[in-house]
């Protein structure tokens, strides 16, 4: 199956070469309506929805005694990982760091960039939060939402008794904002007696999805058909 894939795209890259696109062929192309996804409602996000390790520097907007560092180096100099490793990371009480992410679904964001009345207003959705958990030196530290999107806070601990170290996952639902600040604020209370707390990835996960993809096809629908109208009335064709 494979070889047969490999020859066809070798005839279509050879037929291309000897026998290149014209004008003609790209005003055709312009007028064919792009086809939907295989897969149902499976529509590509037009924002950000998941950073990891490196990509998550920019993500904190206001820090105090929180850094971004690779702990390959910390504390042993002399014996580099080979891998980075790379996050947030605090151990002072108190430290403080607000992250800004998109909030909205894919809904909401395309209805907010076209000017559209949302119909859902009260939609939530889930940040998906990557941090460490440890049997040593680690701490806890708050979450909370303020200005603009609204959660229940929630404390997270880092601290567990298994002889290993691993990034965790947590999640918890927030509304719908395009620039949704979230704050984490290392707490009073550990149980390994140090405060230590390390945040390295964030993800975007909508709620319902089944009716939010609906949504989507629906609102691309209408979208599809008044451009069909109006070329209709300037005497395009559409293929």
């Amino acid at each position: 199956m494979s070889e047969m894939l490999i020859v066809l795209l070798q005839m279509v890259a050879e037929d291309l070469q000897f026998r290149g696109l014209s004008a003609v062929d790209d005003e055709k192309a312009a007028r064919v309506p792009i086809l939907g996804p295989m897969l149902k409602g499976n529509y590509e996000r037009p924002g950000l929805s998941c950073l990891l390790g490196e990509s998550m520097k920019d993500a904190m907007v206001e820090v105090d005694g929180w850094e971004f560092v690779d702990e390959r180096t910390v504390g042993n100099t002399t014996e580099i990982k080979p891998y980075p490793r790379w996050g947030w990371v605090a151990t002072r009480v108190g430290s403080k760091a607000v992250m800004q992410v998109d909030s909205r679904s894919q809904v909401a964001i395309m209805e907010d960039d076209t000017g559209t009345a949302r119909k859902n207003k009260t939609r939530t959705n889930d940040i998906v939060i990557s941090h460490l958990k440890s049997y040593e030196h680690m701490g806890r530290f708050r979450v909370e939402c303020n200005e603009t999107c609204k959660c229940d806070p929630l404390e997270v601990d880092g601290h567990w008794t298994h002889d290993v170290s691993l990034y965790w996952l947590f999640s918890f639902q927030v509304t719908e904002h395009a620039n949704c600040r979230v704050t984490f604020t290392v707490i009073e209370g550990t149980s390994s007696g140090e405060h230590k707390a390390k945040i390295n990835g964030w993800m975007l996960a909508e709620q319902g999805t089944e009716s939010a993809y609906g949504e989507v096809a629906d609102y691309l629908g209408r979208e599809l058909e008044i451009s069909r109208k109006e070329a209709q009335e300037k005497g395009a064709k559409l293929g």
